[in-house]
């Protein structure tokens, strides 16, 4: 069978991309290829059927931890015995500094209590304007060529998540050169499979490796770029109630004194990079399913028709958009953004039978776990009927965490859903998606999940 009759027959069963794990774990050498080629290549097949698996290394433990029950325990019942993994800021240490996504506990609580008004009900619902209108001026230009266009969706999300991160979190900062800041982040996550593999070899993050000088420079003109900001705001004097501006005015707890620029650019670094990218990963692998599985861009294109009655998508239809809202969470099942959050052991604990000492690996493969063979019923399969209410009522809390879970969570889990709701019912409502390469695109894992080529979809105007 021809690699096009097979990608024919997938589509046919609504069974997207995915990588076929291999039979049995891999040794060093292919372990360590396969981590640097893409990371979900090294979770074998054992991963998908078994509640925990545990390897050893040079006397080393890692746990790969998929029951439900124990992934509570990591994440929200004994959090202080699961700690962030010194890998989180090794690969991302240089761009983000201490901010939120990667500091320590104490430092991350007060970080969180100073953004969280950003991100109430209230505050969410503001955005929703914003959001339609600049996925609007998208769909606008995207008309513009009646006889269609193929356009690399991921960058094309990247680009329209970074307008609304922009101009909802740090509005009115025109002196912002999003295009520089782009190219930074976009070069310094795609070295960083390096720091994983040096990591799992043993080598300190001191050793040259081939992306060392690309990740230093990128992360020195994105912080810049950012600092640049900051000076700016403070020499104005002018406070506004928006994140630069919470973070400016916050205090330490302990002293009493203000947020340094550095602290400042850490976290608002922290929140352009995580709240454009992972949403940004969402979208563009939900748009590319519209295309795989057509028959869902036409009931989903009926009911947001039905919901907004030519009207631009408000906050009110983003909340009746039930269709639109299980399509975006099947799609992040089977592509979550964030693939593997791992932790370490703070002291010796017995983790499903097995006795692991302080300082253990816990590897919680989320892709693995959303596709595992005891918690899903035909896993591999695109179903977004699975998030009707009647049916996630009996599934375990802990099998479906594309934000993460427990206290550090995503603070922006509510936002992300907000936007990609207003997002896809605004630009389904004007385009269609048909597939332009019949080459099947390889998820791989990085900071996000990423497709391992461009992914390119045809976009053409409903009656075009």
């Amino acid at each position: 069978m021809t690699r096009k009759a097979i990608l024919h027959a997938a589509r046919e069963l609504a069974v997207p991309p995915s990588i076929a794990p291999p039979a049995r774990q891999l040794g060093p050498l292919g372990l360590a290829t396969a981590l640097l080629r893409n990371p979900l290549r090294a979770l074998s097949k054992e991963l998908y059927e078994k509640p925990v698996v545990i390897y050893s290394r040079l006397g080393a433990k890692t746990a790969f931890v998929m029951a439900p029950e124990l992934v509570r325990d990591i994440f929200h019942d004994q959090t202080g015995t699961y700690a962030k993994n010194p890998l989180d800021r090794r690969i991302m240490g240089r761009a983000l500094g201490n901010g939120l996504l990667i500091a320590p506990d104490e430092d991350w609580r007060w970080q969180r209590r100073v953004v969280a008004p950003l991100f109430t009900p209230a505050a969410l619902a503001d955005t929703v304007p914003t959001i339609a209108a600049t996925a609007g001026r998208l769909l606008e230009r995207w008309r513009a060529e009646p006889g269609g266009q193929t356009v690399d969706i991921g960058r094309a999300m990247v680009d329209l998540t970074f307008d609304i991160i922009h101009e909802t979190l740090i509005p009115d900062t025109p002196e912002l050169d999003g295009a520089l800041l782009k190219r930074a982040i976009a070069d310094y996550l795609s070295t960083i499979t390096w720091e994983i593999v040096y990591d799992f070899i043993g080598l300190p993050s001191w050793v040259w490796h081939p992306g060392t000088r690309r990740m230093g420079r990128s992360a020195r003109i994105a912080r810049s770029e950012i600092a640049r900001l900051v000076s700016a705001r403070r020499r104005s004097g002018i406070a506004r109630d928006d994140l630069m501006g919470r973070l400016i005015a916050a205090r330490a707890p302990e002293t009493g004194l203000p947020a340094s620029d550095e602290q400042v650019v850490d976290n608002l670094l922290t929140f352009l990079i995580a709240g454009h990218e992972t949403t940004a990963r969402a979208l563009a692998w939900s748009l590319y399913l519209t295309a795989y599985v057509p028959d869902w861009h036409d009931r989903l294109s009926r009911q947001i028709d039905a919901v907004t009655a030519g009207s631009a998508v408000s906050t009110d239809a983003v909340e009746r958009l039930t269709l639109t809202k299980r399509f975006v969470e099947e799609a992040m099942r089977l592509f979550p953004s964030a693939p593997i959050i791992s932790r370490v052991t703070t002291k010796p604990v017995s983790l499903g039978g097995a006795a692991l000492g302080r300082g253990a690996r816990i590897l919680v493969p989320i892709y693995v776990i959303h596709r595992h063979r005891a918690l899903w019923s035909e896993p591999d399969r695109f179903d977004p009927e699975r998030f009707r209410a009647e049916a996630q009522a009996g599934r375990p809390r802990y099998a479906y965490m594309p934000f993460g879970a427990g206290p550090r969570m995503c603070i922006g889990a509510s936002f992300a859903m907000i936007e990609a709701v207003a997002i896809m019912a605004t630009l389904l409502r004007g385009v269609r998606f048909e597939i332009a390469d019949d080459e099947p695109p390889e998820p791989v894992s990085g900071i996000t999940l990423t497709p391992g080529r461009p992914l390119l979809l045809k976009v053409v105007p409903d009656g075009g």
